[in-house]
């Protein structure tokens, strides 16, 4: 029995690394958007409109962003795109798309101006330093640049 038990935990464990050697780790992280923010995700202590949560796939390189709006400006359509700061820079690196469609994301705000969308984009592994703006209402809306190594 204790041999049937060690044998199945070891099956385990090697099905675990398999799996995770197979669809890679996952880097988190969430920073806040500040409105009309459009410098490049340095934080200027803008008042907070929203979040963008960030996972990047760190074997196939896609990051996957969720642009939660709960105080952008009402009936408002934003385009979401995401920016690479890795050294210095200020590039864009392209529109977030929708993971099935693969059409750009215009996120449309609720009359109270609250709203979310989530769509994807393939990075370099170099770009590990990176925000998402929302382009909408005349200005950009960038979230605080995370650290997606």
């Amino acid at each position: 029995m204790r041999r049937h038990l060690l044998a199945l935990a070891a099956t385990t464990v090697g099905m675990l690394a398999i799996a995770s050697g197979a669809y890679g780790a996952s880097v988190k992280a969430e920073a806040p958007i500040q409105f009309e923010n459009k410098f490049c995700g340095n934080n200027l202590e803008l008042p907070a409109i929203g979040i963008a949560k960030y996972v990047r796939n760190t074997k196939t390189n896609v990051v996957t962003v969720n642009y939660k709006l709960t105080g952008g400006l009402p009936k408002t359509s934003y385009e979401l795109t995401l920016w690479n700061t890795t050294g210095g820079v200020c590039e864009e690196i392209g529109p977030l798309v929708n993971k099935l469609t693969g059409a750009p994301l215009v996120l449309t705000t609720s009359k109270l101006g609250t709203g979310s969308k989530t769509g994807v984009i393939g990075v370099p592994p170099s770009d590990t330093e990176v925000f998402a703006t929302g382009l909408g209402g005349g200005s950009y809306n960038d979230s605080l640049t995370v650290v997606l190594p």
